[in-house]
């Protein structure tokens, strides 16, 4: 009950919509880094706060770790079927300064 009260209070519908908006914007940018189609439609039926994007073939051990040692920037980078993918997820706390630093250091790295 107290969850719920948070969300009704705090306009968390709103707060959704917000999130979603910037991890449209993150998906967008990072398929314009990497120059890869999405794995799915750009639809809320589809994603909401949380994407995943393949990435241009790596070591995604390598790239975790840069960066995480360069940037500061922890985000889980995984192989799946043998094709590198990053996976974004933006909260509430989440602000676009944020996703701009991750989407700098992945044309840097890329």
């Amino acid at each position: 009950p107290e969850a719920i009260k948070f969300c009704n209070e705090h306009s968390w519908d709103n707060v959704r919509s917000q999130c979603h908006a910037l991890a449209q914007y993150a998906r967008t940018a990072i398929g314009e880094v990497t120059r890869l189609p999405h794995i799915c439609p750009d639809s809320t039926e589809w994603y909401m706060q949380m994407f995943t994007a393949p990435l241009p073939p790596c070591d995604t051990a390598k790239i975790k770790a840069r960066l995480y040692d360069e940037f500061r920037i922890e985000v889980p980078i995984i192989e799946w079927h043998g094709k590198p993918f990053i996976r974004v997820s933006i909260q509430a706390y989440n602000t676009r300064q944020e996703v701009e630093q991750l989407i700098d250091a992945l044309r840097k790295i890329f």
